[in-house]
């Protein structure tokens, strides 16, 4: 039978690893947040920080069938996946009541001309092969991994990857001959 001490040690564990987890992830989620959502930095902050909020409650669940950083940012995706499904609701209901939409793009305000245009072409490709890319290219996943955090079949992800390159490469190579 376990002791009080015994989950007394455990929660401390927990702590411990949870605030290793967050402190190795925080800025990078942060980063793929804004990217794949194209959003200000205050609502990538939110998204990340409910993320860290369900990974914390859900950390005694956590089997070692993946790494951490990939369970963390499956439940970071999924969280990212909400908040599009909920956006777009937004935006429907406000067009329904006529309710006036804000203009301002927060996301490009202190990025330079080439970032910006960057961000510009990722909001270009569709949410799967944002998310499969941002995860392989900008947080240094395998296909692999990235394929398992979407949930999705392996081949799914290099397809989408494939198309996100040489969509991004197009849309890339006009602001260079610019």
């Amino acid at each position: 039978m376990e002791s009080v001490l015994d989950r007394h040690e455990a929660r401390d564990d927990h702590r411990a690893i949870f605030a290793d987890l967050m402190e190795r992830n925080r800025d990078k989620s942060v980063h793929y947040v804004r990217r794949a959502l194209g959003c200000d930095l205050d609502t990538a902050e939110d998204v990340a920080q409910d993320a860290f909020a369900i990974a914390f409650e859900k950390l005694g669940q956590f089997r070692s069938e993946s790494s951490l950083d990939s369970w963390f940012f499956t439940i970071l995706t999924r969280r990212i996946h909400y908040h599009r499904r909920w956006s777009n609701v937004r935006v429907k209901w406000r067009s329904f009541i006529g309710a006036a939409q804000e203009t301002v793009d927060h996301t490009l305000e202190r990025d330079p001309p080439l970032q910006k245009h960057l961000a510009q072409a990722l909001a270009k490709l569709s949410p799967p092969q944002r998310d499969v890319f941002l995860l392989v290219h900008s947080q240094n996943f395998t296909v692999r991994e990235a394929a398992g955090i979407l949930d999705i079949q392996e081949g799914t992800a290099k397809s989408h990857l494939h198309r996100s390159l040489k969509k991004l490469r197009c849309l890339l190579e006009t602001h260079h001959e610019a």
